[in-house]
């Protein structure tokens, strides 16, 4: 499993950031995060089981589906995806999926409409839609910032997909209709970053915007630890405090310790050019 021994609940919220090197057969993707301030190209929801993560989620080819969260990544192929925890009871996050869940079958939102009907006037949702409606179901009426459509490039010039894309359907381009976006979502003040794994070589390093977001990194995953001990981040400038850090506890640090010697082993491996090369990598990463 992707997210094995890490504690993610029914009701979470999973994003997916764009990847580089994407095909032309990802140009819906693209002009999504195009549009945006964040490379956030899709969301669902998070519908777990004791065996197996799965999502329910809107998707273009399928509308609103239940698909396991392997299957998104692979037919997505993010540099990376989050997971986050809704800060609202249980009972809400649970209220929130069992409504999205009567909703499968339903088709894609393929006119961002906000009356939730396709071109063919079917119910049907975009990804962020769902999600929102999800949550505003459940009692949550500002689960997501207020956010205006937008489908022009960070110059205000309107995208070439989507002056096509509207065209096909006979449609004007619903510029500054009221709707969500993924990459507006993840900003919600009810979300909290809870996971985060990078699925593809780190090509290009996203340094995290803030500091709780790279206390722990582990096997390759940024992890929110769940823990009853915690201590507090000051800013050493002016005393501001930053975050709260969960403690890890020795079942995690074992599960560190077991990874560095792995990895000393192939450290020591090398020669001085192999480890140069990666001296040199961390050295621009951390610049």
């Amino acid at each position: 499993m992707f997210v094995e021994g890490t504690d993610i609940d029914i009701g979470d919220v999973v994003f997916f950031k764009k990847g580089h090197n994407r095909s032309d057969a990802e140009s819906f993707h693209e002009a999504v995060a195009a549009v945006a301030s964040e490379d956030v190209i899709h969301t669902a929801l998070l519908l777990k089981n004791d065996t197996d993560q799965w999502l329910i989620h809107a998707t273009p080819e399928s509308g609103v589906c239940q698909e396991s969260l392997m299957n998104v990544v692979e037919k997505l192929q993010p540099e990376s995806f989050e997971i986050y925890r809704a800060q609202v009871p249980q009972i809400v996050r649970i209220n929130a999926i069992q409504w999205a869940k009567s909703k499968i079958g339903a088709s894609y939102n393929d006119i961002f409409s906000s009356d939730m009907c396709d071109s063919e006037g079917k119910e049907a949702f975009y990804c962020c839609q769902l999600v929102t409606k999800s949550y505003e179901a459940a009692g949550i009426h500002d689960f997501c910032p207020s956010h205006q459509l937008n489908f022009n490039d960070s110059n205000g010039k309107l995208l070439p997909f989507w002056e096509e894309y509207f065209q096909k359907r006979s449609l004007s381009v619903p510029q500054g209709i009221s709707g969500s976006h993924p990459a507006k979502l993840i900003r919600s003040k009810y979300l909290k970053l809870h996971f985060a794994r990078f699925c593809m070589p780190l090509v290009k390093f996203t340094v995290p915007k803030t500091v709780d977001k790279a206390l722990h990194f582990i096997r390759g995953a940024r992890v929110a630890l769940t823990s009853t001990k915690h201590f507090d981040v000051y800013q050493p400038r002016n005393g501001e405090l930053l975050t709260q850090c969960g403690c890890a506890d020795a079942e995690v640090i074992d599960e560190v310790i077991k990874d560095a010697s792995k990895a000393q082993q192939s450290w020591a491996a090398l020669n001085a050019q192999e480890r140069g090369k990666i001296l040199w990598k961390a050295a621009s990463i951390i610049r």
